[in-house]
């Protein structure tokens, strides 16, 4: 959701299956008094209206909604529109019960790629999703980022300059090891490449084949988010 937003209301990790229009399937992230986000392959339009059902532990809050952001193949920032007094009361109750909770520490997730649209893309779907996400453009960076952070995961594309080379250097840190390696590829890995480079890897993944929150799917199944 947009500054402004984030200004006024304070905001909680929600992570709950939502319905969009009375039956679309989405799941939000993020829950304020003014808005949520939600990951979504709908197609959302800006300034579109919609309708969303929430479950707030033990009572369902229905309500409408307004797309202030939308990310192509990630989901949309949603702003509530005009409230009743009995839902901002819901949602003020819910939300102050949730900040006594303390949030548990999210892994941090490295996303490697030359191609600035796809990193940024699939960035964001894992950054929504509540994960601590980290960029780079080179493997310089990538192995930058590591060495000054604790990073669990890193998705590279071996196609981006020195690709091929990255995990071996990854694993030539302090704290290469202990990193998962997934492959998220602009086409096919020869299998000569793949054996002398790759090897390790258990996930190998095209991005044609692969959206957003397909990879979200599959960081998820390694690291569960709280």
């Amino acid at each position: 959701m947009g500054g402004p937003e984030q200004r006024k209301h304070k905001r909680v990790k929600f992570r709950k299956n939502i319905t969009l229009n009375q039956g679309a399937g989405a799941r939000s992230t993020s829950l304020s008094e003014g808005g949520m986000f939600v990951l979504t392959n709908q197609a959302l339009g800006p300034n579109s209206t919609i309708s969303i059902t929430v479950p707030l532990e033990k009572e369902t809050l229905s309500i409408q909604g307004v797309v202030r952001h939308f990310y192509n193949d990630v989901g949309a920032g949603i702003m509530f529109v005009n409230p009743t007094e009995e839902q901002q009361a819901l949602l003020k109750k819910f939300i102050e019960a949730a900040t006594q909770t303390q949030p548990t520490p999210a892994p941090a997730i490295l996303v490697a790629d030359d191609n600035d649209a796809k990193r940024k893309s699939y960035a964001e779907a894992l950054r929504q999703a509540g994960y601590s996400v980290f960029e780079a453009a080179t493997d310089t960076d990538a192995l930058s980022q590591i060495a000054a952070n604790q990073v669990a995961a890193v998705v590279f594309d071996p196609f981006m300059p020195n690709g091929f080379f990255l995990l071996q250097k990854i694993r030539a840190l302090p704290s290469g090891r202990t990193i998962l390696p997934i492959v998220l590829t602009s086409r096919a890995i020869p299998d000569m490449k793949k054996k002398a480079h790759l090897a390790a890897v258990r996930e190998i993944l095209i991005k044609m084949s692969t959206p957003p929150l397909r990879l979200l799917q599959i960081v998820e199944k390694h690291f569960p988010l709280g």
